[in-house]
């Protein structure tokens, strides 16, 4: 882990390259479960690089600023 300067946590998050974005959550530490993860994502309580995001689908690109709930981290894949 490191803390970026602008308060984000930086997450190196290898082998969810294909999977559920509930899954890519609770791997990253931004939810404590899967059901959770779930319900963040139908509350809308999800920001993938500034953008909501209520897809199940798990986003592309191999850096991704997200927020869930008041969790923010940085990954990189």
């Amino acid at each position: 882990f490191f803390q970026a300067e602008d308060g984000i946590r930086d997450v190196a998050v290898t082998g969810v390259q294909t999977c559920a974005l509930p899954i890519f959550l609770v791997a990253a530490g931004l939810a404590p479960s899967r059901t959770e993860a779930d319900r963040l994502l139908k509350s809308g309580a999800v920001e993938i690089n500034g953008a909501k995001w209520t897809d199940l689908n798990h986003p592309t690109g191999s850096t991704l600023t997200i927020r869930a709930g008041k969790k923010w981290k940085r990954i990189e894949r």
